[in-house]
């Protein structure tokens, strides 16, 4: 995995302890769940066949939080990912945050 610089800045949507669950995903692989979700099923082979699973955050959110009042896009969450290693997906993420924009 590459090493990050030192000093990642906080972005207005995530904290450092965001971003690193993302190296850690696609490094390893592996299952990321926040303490406050409840699985109402259980984690079976249907769910973990699939190379890569993203939470969807509730319409409900987009609306309030993000004061877009005409959207009926979902927005993806990190509240409950899973993965395999290197995973083409969290390699992009990956990328996207060990560019020049996100560190001071």
């Amino acid at each position: 995995m590459e090493i990050v610089k030192s000093k990642l800045i906080l972005c207005g949507f995530c904290t450092q302890t965001e971003i690193w669950r993302y190296f850690i995903l696609y490094q390893y692989g592996g299952i990321w769940a926040d303490l406050d979700i409840e699985l109402l099923r259980p984690l079976d082979g249907k769910v973990l066949n699939n190379s890569c699973i993203i939470s969807q955050e509730p319409l409900v959110n987009s609306l309030l939080m993000y004061d877009n009042k005409n959207s009926t896009i979902p927005f993806a969450s990190n509240e409950f990912m899973a993965c395999v290693p290197k995973h083409p997906f969290f390699k992009f993420v990956v990328q996207v945050f060990n560019t020049e924009y996100y560190y001071q």
